[in-house]
Formats: structure tokens, C-alpha cells, sequence
């Protein structure tokens, strides 16, 4: 929203002015817009990080291990669907049985 919009042109100039005005940390202002950030998020409870309880059913990666667990369940129970059986690589259609040359 309107935080990121005004945050992203000051943090090119956060780093800029690090990089220019401090050879030994050249990302002391940046990193110090990233805190104020991240304080930022918290503040508004962006992404609902004040309830800690969500926060793994908010990942991708608990998304996608669900998904996964949904799907194995399913072919546990009903196994391969009919005819859809997979032939090994280079069998071509009508060739069931036959040795390869």
C-alpha cells in the first residue's frame, strides 16, 4: 500500500547514502529502514503476525505439505485410477508384452 510506495524510493536512498558517506558499513541506513520496516509490519499486524498460532498455516511450505498429505490420502485409498497406468519410457502404444528389439 501507501507504506511501501513511500518506503521503496527512501530505501534506494538509504542505501545510496550508505554506500556514499560510510565505507566501513555501507548498509547502516538501509538495514536500519529494513528494522523500521519490519516494526512497521508488526505495528499494523501486517500478514497477522501478532497471532503466532497462524503463522505455520500461513507458510507455503505448510500449504504445500497439506496438499500433499490430501493428495497421498486420496491415492492410498483408491489406488491408481483404472487404465491410466503408466507404460515404462520407449513402449510404444500396442507393444504391451512384446521384447524390445
Amino acid at each position: 500500500g501507501l507504506r511501501d510506495v513511500v518506503l521503496s524510493p527512501v530505501s534506494i536512498a538509504a542505501a545510496l547514502l550508505g554506500a556514499l558517506t560510510s565505507r566501513r558499513n555501507p548498509g547502516r541506513y538501509f538495514y536500519r529502514l529494513l528494522k523500521l520496516g519490519h516494526r512497521s509490519d508488526r505495528w499494523i499486524n501486517l500478514f497477522n503476525a501478532h497471532n503466532e498460532e497462524n503463522v505455520d498455516r500461513l507458510s507455503p511450505d505448510s500449504f504445500v505439505r497439506h496438499a500433499e498429505s490430501i493428495v497421498l490420502s486420496e491415492y492410498r485409498k483408491k489406488g491408481a485410477a483404472p487404465g491410466k497406468t503408466r507404460k515404462p519410457a520407449g513402449q510404444s502404444p500396442g507393444t504391451e508384452g512384446e521384447s524390445p528389439p
